[in-house]
């Protein structure tokens, strides 16, 4: 099977961050790796910008393992639209960005 990442950047509304921190804490993240080719999720939160203008204080990357991208994110987006996958509206999803990305080769690590 192929192996990608899908990363999320978001925020929260104002004033909800612990909503929207709980939320994807305590639910969403387990939800999501529920759905065929999810197979692992972890949030983390901006540790130190690099650039003055940091956008993003959340970052959320999904690892899925499928050979059929496609259908994947659209079992993603039924899920959705559908209610089984609850997207709170503490998140900001208007100003959320999302990427897929494939692997351009093997994993380096140090020995």
């Amino acid at each position: 099977m192929k192996q990608y990442k899908m990363v999320v950047l978001s925020n929260p509304h104002p004033g909800r961050e612990q909503e929207c921190d709980d939320w994807y804490r305590h639910k969403h993240l387990q939800d999501v790796v529920q759905l065929p080719g999810f197979i692992a999720a972890q949030r983390f939160h901006l540790a130190h910008p690099i650039q003055e203008a940091a956008p993003y204080r959340f970052m959320a990357v999904y690892d899925i393992e499928t050979d059929d991208l496609i259908a994947t994110l659209g079992g993603l987006v039924t899920a959705a639209e559908t209610g089984d996958l609850e997207v709170s509206d503490a998140l900001d999803t208007e100003g959320s960005y999302a990427v897929i990305y494939a692997a351009s080769g093997a994993l380096i690590s140090a020995v």
